[in-house]
């Protein structure tokens, strides 16, 4: 039976993966997560490292990756084109085969590809770049759409990088609700100084609730009903940043494996 840690010794965790800035320069609270879902899923430091790279405060899943998982599912794939202009992979899962391409004037106007001030964002800048970018959003396309157990909604980091210099992208899909009002008006409840959605202080505890009234603010999520984390993960409120809703997920899924 696998032990697992208390929540003190991922705080240590995460402090010393902060100082090693194996993933980059993150801070102790992306540390902490990092351990926590490590922890989580059963994996070392080393197999997170090689699967995701952390980007924006969440995990996102490397092209190669996505791809070693399709095929460890069932999938297989061929390359079709790998251009600087072109990308376009054949899959087949199960009893599904589809090709999925796209080309660079295709996605040249569309906003992941442009900086707000109208210029070329970097992973499209130039023609290695591009290349890259435009086979790994077709590979994700591809297995989002015929292997979705391959990756689970998290995208690649090539498409991950777009997001900087955007208008703010809304990370989680909205989530059918069941909570009482009660719980609606608690977590849309606003701040004094909300926060700013951006993962930048040392000191933020993201395991606990940041907004609400007594009873919620301050109270760790691993305290609140199920229905008030559903409600926290639709929340388009600003503080409560990626980093609290993988908390938040964290918990919810510790909780159905006690479950079963």
């Amino acid at each position: 039976m696998r032990i697992r840690m208390t929540h003190a010794e991922l705080v240590e965790a995460g402090k010393l993966i902060a100082q090693s800035q194996m993933f980059g320069q993150i801070n102790p609270a992306s540390g902490y997560m990092i351990a926590a879902i490590c922890d989580q899923k059963g994996i070392s430091y080393l197999e997170f490292s090689e699967t995701y790279n952390w980007m924006h405060n969440s995990p996102t899943m490397k092209a190669d990756a996505m791809l070693a998982k399709f095929i460890e599912l069932g999938g297989k794939y061929v390359v079709k084109d790998r251009t600087t202009n072109r990308a376009c992979i054949a899959v087949t899962f199960q009893k599904t085969a589809m090709e999925f391409a796209i080309t660079w004037d295709d996605v040249k106007a569309e906003p992941f590809t442009q900086k707000n001030d109208g210029t070329t964002k970097s992973n499209y800048a130039t023609p290695r770049k591009r290349m890259q970018s435009l086979w790994s959003r077709a590979t994700s396309d591809a297995v989002h759409t015929v292997c979705p157990q391959a990756c689970k909604g998290i995208y690649t980091t090539e498409e991950d990088e777009t997001f900087e210099d955007d208008e703010p992208v809304r990370r989680d899909a909205p989530v059918a609700l069941n909570a009482d009002e009660a719980a609606r008006r608690a977590l849309n409840a606003s701040v004094e100084a909300p926060g700013t959605g951006k993962d930048t202080a040392d000191h933020t505890d993201f395991t606990v609730s940041p907004i609400g009234p007594d009873g919620v603010i301050g109270v760790p999520w691993a305290d609140l009903d199920d229905d008030v984390l559903t409600f926290a993960l639709a929340s388009d409120n600003p503080a409560i940043t990626h980093t609290h809703k993988a908390a938040v997920r964290l918990v919810m899924e510790q909780r159905k494996e006690g479950d079963k």
